[in-house]
């Protein structure tokens, strides 16, 4: 089974009950939970933005 077991989080409800589960899952199998966190920039949003409309806007 994992050793480790990552959770990534963006602080919405659904990762805060998806860490939960991760923890009681990780405490169950001896496991370590890693999380890291998920922050979408401005810049990375419009990036992201343009690309799914092209390069004409």
């Amino acid at each position: 089974m994992c050793d480790r077991i990552p959770i990534p989080t963006d602080g919405s409800e659904e990762a805060r009950n998806a860490v939960d589960h991760g923890i009681d899952l990780a405490a169950a199998v001896g496991a370590s939970v890693h999380a890291p966190f998920v922050v979408e920039s401005r810049l990375s949003a419009l990036q992201s933005d343009s690309m799914w409309r092209g390069s004409n806007g």
